[in-house]
């Protein structure tokens, strides 16, 4: 498992290392443990990543802000889909205040689930995404994610 953000910060302190850890690098890593969280469906990982007053872009126009909306949904869909984010790749601007990923999901529906979606898919799917962030410290304060309605359907009914 990957260090998290302060985990590197301390390190490179209790080393003694003069060269200091920078904004971008503690930006990225926050960014990667996030993935890694969401992979591993470990919630109060995730819980200590994202700030309170979270704002989690869903789509065109939806938007929910806070901690507890933001976790409502992901175990909504960990509920309904099981999916893994691999090969990641992360970019992030000088001050680590942004910071965007391009990645792959491989998911499948999981049939019990509630969703309409979920009962009409049975096939795994695999998607590329996208997802920016805005960082507050060693939070996220914003995800916006992008997925395409017409992607999901051209490559789940496949």
């Amino acid at each position: 498992m990957r260090p998290t953000a302060p985990e590197i910060a301390s390190m490179a302190t209790q080393r003694g290392e003069q060269q200091q850890v920078s904004p971008r690098e503690l930006a990225r890593n926050v960014v990667l443990e996030f993935f890694t969280a969401l992979n591993m469906q470990d919630a109060a990982a995730l819980s200590s990543l994202v700030a309170d007053d979270i704002a989690h872009d869903l789509g065109i126009a939806d938007r929910d802000v806070g901690r507890q909306p933001f976790l409502e949904h992901i175990q909504r869909s960990q509920a309904e889909f099981r999916e893994h984010v691999f090969d990641i790749e992360v970019m992030v601007n000088e001050a680590g205040t942004r910071a965007a990923a391009e990645f792959t999901v491989l998911g499948f529906p999981l049939l019990q689930g509630p969703s309409e979606a979920a009962e009409e898919l049975a096939e795994t799917y695999r998607l590329p995404c996208g997802a920016f962030f805005e960082i507050a410290g060693e939070q996220i304060a914003r995800i916006s994610n992008y997925r395409g309605p017409s992607a999901i359907e051209g490559r789940v009914r496949r």
